[in-house]
């Protein structure tokens, strides 16, 4: 997983990085907090992986911390 916690975060991090859509609601939020609420209702389901975009097993200091590294 390429140094994130679980298999999750690596995989929301993937799709934040590499997809236009995701990384330009990054580029705007301050947190991965904000950046859920900039993804709206897709917030609440699951990224094209199939993982919780709000799963409780996130680390979400580290995706704060690659949100405010795009930014």
């Amino acid at each position: 997983m390429n140094g994130w916690k679980n298999y999750e975060t690596w995989c929301v991090s993937l799709w934040i990085l590499n997809f236009d859509f995701y990384n330009n609601l990054a580029k705007r939020a301050k947190n991965y907090s904000q950046f859920l609420m900039l993804l709206g209702a897709k917030a609440q389901g699951e990224n094209p992986d199939g993982v919780l975009w709000a799963d409780v097993g996130l680390d979400i200091q580290a995706l704060d911390k690659l949100i405010e590294e795009i930014a």
